[in-house]
């Protein structure tokens, strides 16, 4: 049988990170910032738009994370006229992290799967937008460190290069060779992780876990999506049965 390279994205793909954030920004804005002005449901609705606007830059390279941090945080208590410093900046950016590891759970069918192309000696592979220290914090507290380590994590702070980009994928090809099967990765974002392997020349794999549609283009007809983690094993075991 043929050795695949399968890699994967990290964050909504691995773990529900749209849940963890929530829980772990409202536990931290109610510590620091608390309920008597702001509501939370309106804070961090300002909070996520500040880091949406914010993140092209970080993830391009032109905003330093610590700026990056400070900025969504500044911005959005600006919008409600609260006053702030660094250091207040600084310590909810740590109160949150702390409250986000906590909280973080792997999604359903993880360990079956890693545990079945582990058996089937595939290549594996983690392919990330972010930042390199959470990152690796956040597969040491999912406890998947056995599956993916600095040996086979490709994090686009770390080397320049962000997904879309078909740069990131090819140096995972480098770095992971040698493999004589399919190149495979599987992500929850259409824009960066379907269309980033594509153009890599993999094959993608789309985890529309939360039903978001994709886009109407030709590319529909070439690329898989999965609801569950356990469809994928299911699917890399019908494949290889053939």
């Amino acid at each position: 049988m043929k050795k695949d390279l399968v890699t994967f994205d990290l964050d909504q793909t691995l773990y529900d990170f749209d849940f963890t954030f929530e829980q772990a920004m409202e536990t931290s804005f109610l510590k620091q910032t608390g309920q008597e002005l702001i509501p939370f449901s309106q804070w961090f609705h300002c909070f996520q738009e500040e880091n949406r606007k914010l993140w092209p830059a970080f993830e391009s390279g032109k905003l330093d994370i610590h700026i990056f941090r400070q900025k969504r945080y500044f911005n959005t208590m600006a919008y409600f006229k609260r006053e702030t410093t660094i250091e207040e900046a600084e310590q909810f950016h740590q109160d949150y992290l702390i409250n986000f590891y906590e909280k973080m759970r792997p999604f359903e069918g993880v360990f079956s799967l890693l545990d079945f192309l582990v058996k089937k000696e595939c290549r594996l592979g983690l392919i990330s937008n972010g930042p390199a220290d959470t990152q690796y914090e956040k597969i040491k507290r999912l406890e998947l460190e056995s599956y993916f380590n600095r040996e086979n994590m490709f994090i686009s702070e770390e080397l320049g290069i962000a997904k879309p980009n078909p740069n990131i994928f090819y140096e995972c090809e480098k770095k992971l060779a040698p493999f004589n099967g399919s190149k495979i990765h599987v992500g929850d974002a259409w824009s960066h992780d379907v269309i980033g392997a594509r153009n890599a020349g993999w094959q993608a794999i789309y985890f529309n876990h939360n039903d978001k549609g994709r886009p109407i283009t030709e590319l529909n007809k070439a690329v898989m999506d999965i609801h569950h983690l356990n469809e994928l094993e299911q699917w890399f075991k019908a494949k290889w049965k053939g």
